[in-house]
């Protein structure tokens, strides 16, 4: 007696998933917070996954939203506005390209070994192979040494200094002037003058990019005498327009006899 098996073929059926429209958010300053993203965005649709990413010289984020109407809307609205006091980039991310993997080799067809000819006599003499530490150099006769004199090496020219190579200028405290760093970058020189106006200071000047035009974060407020620098250096760490200052003497070369004194203070360093 034959026993046949019956076999069930079980079929599952995908559970389809919501389309997610992710949008680019870039310039963002370090201090942003996730909140501040929702709140703005959540204006044009649904929000459903915030992302920041923080690096040493950019942050970036993305922001999922559940309809692509609502995410066109968002990127129209508020790209080149302001988050956090900076203007940021908003646009539709980028779908990232598979990764290619690397093409695998072929194996090597091994080589047939070679064969001596069986019409070698043995009383023939053995004919010398290359790898005879005592065969010639070509072709079984020896290596002629040329008569041609060697040309001569034209010796070499010493180094002229440059400018990099001379020493750096030293540098000394400037005894009226600041350097403030992290400020906003909608602050031009009327708004920088306006917020240390506690300590009467006599100029304040916003560093600008030369090809963007806009400010670059950082500026120096100049006073008419020391005391009034030290005491605007409690504006250290202080929160203007959300935003950490940092406030620290400016450094200016030092002069001698022969150099005269710095008018502006040195933009690139500044007091630890």
């Amino acid at each position: 007696m034959t026993t046949t098996a019956e076999t069930t073929t079980t079929t599952t059926t995908p559970v389809a998933t919501a389309p997610v429209y992710r949008v680019y958010i870039g310039n963002l300053t370090a201090n942003v917070k996730e909140e501040q993203l929702k709140e703005s965005f959540a204006k044009f649709g649904d929000v459903s996954n915030i992302k920041i990413v923080k690096k040493p010289k950019q942050t970036f984020g993305f922001v999922d939203m559940s309809n692509e109407d609502a995410a066109k809307v968002a990127i129209e609205k508020l790209n080149k506005t302001e988050i956090d006091s900076q203007q940021v980039d908003v646009e539709l991310a980028k779908t990232e390209r598979p990764k290619r993997g690397r093409p695998t080799q072929k194996p090597r067809r091994p080589r047939a070994p070679k064969t001596v000819s069986a019409t070698t006599d043995a009383t023939s003499p053995v004919a010398t192979t290359a790898t005879d530490a005592s065969a010639p150099a070509t072709n079984g006769k020896p290596k002629r040494k040329s008569n041609k004199p060697r040309k001569s090496r034209k010796p070499s020219t010493p180094k002229t200094p440059t400018a990099t190579d001379a020493p750096a200028a030293k540098k000394q405290q400037s005894s009226t002037t600041l350097y403030v760093r992290n400020i906003p970058f909608s602050f031009d020189d009327a708004q920088l003058l306006e917020a240390f106006k506690e300590y009467t200071p006599k100029s304040a000047h916003v560093i600008i990019n030369k090809i963007t035009k806009k400010s670059r974060g950082y500026g120096f407020v100049e006073f008419d005498d020391v005391s009034n620098r030290e005491k605007a250096l409690e504006m250290d760490k202080k929160i203007i327009a959300e935003r950490e200052i940092l406030v620290k003497i400016a450094l200016v070369p030092e002069h001698n006899d022969t150099t005269k004194e710095a008018t502006t203070p040195d933009t690139t360093t500044t007091t630890a």
